[in-house]
C-alpha cells in the first residue's frame, strides 16, 4: 500500500479522499488517526461528520488520540470530539476516558465552560454509569 498520508483530506470539502480512507480502513491508516482527528476539529467542516463515523467505527484505536485531544486547550476541538466521536462510541471504549472526562467535568478551564465541554464530559460519564 501507498503511503498513508497521501490519503488525507487535502480540503474541507475532499470527500473522494475520506471515501478512499473508508474503503482502506483501519488498521492500514493506524498511522494517519491524529491527522484525521484534526479534520473533525470544526463539525462544521463537511468532511468532519464522515469522518466522525468512521472513527466511532475504528473504535479504540482512537482513545488515545482523543485522550490527548481532551487534556489540550482547544476548547472547539475537545466539544467536537465529545459531540461527534465520543458520544457515539461503544461504553467499554468511553471508560478508557474517564480521567479525562471526570477533569473536565471537575476542574474546567473558561474555555470548557464557555464550550460547554463540562456539560458534554458529565453526559459522558451519566453514559458510562448508566450502562
Amino acid at each position: 500500500m501507498e503511503d498513508p498520508r497521501t490519503l488525507l483530506p487535502r480540503h474541507k470539502q475532499d470527500f473522494e479522499s475520506v471515501e478512499a480512507i473508508v474503503e482502506v480502513g483501519y488498521p492500514r491508516i493506524a498511522p494517519i488517526l491524529p491527522d484525521l482527528l484534526e479534520w473533525v476539529r470544526d463539525t462544521n467542516w463537511p468532511v468532519a461528520r464522515p469522518l466522525s463515523k468512521f472513527l466511532v467505527a475504528v473504535g479504540q484505536p482512537i482513545i488515545p488520540h482523543i485522550s490527548a485531544v481532551l487534556r489540550g486547550n482547544d476548547g472547539c476541538w475537545k466539544a467536537s470530539c465529545l459531540l461527534a466521536i465520543v458520544a457515539d462510541l461503544p461504553n467499554s471504549d468511553v471508560e478508557h476516558l474517564g480521567p479525562e472526562l471526570e477533569c473536565l467535568v471537575s476542574s474546567p478551564t473558561v474555555d470548557d465552560i464557555n464550550e460547554e465541554i463540562h456539560l458534554h464530559a458529565a453526559e459522558a460519564l451519566k453514559k458510562l454509569d448508566n450502562a
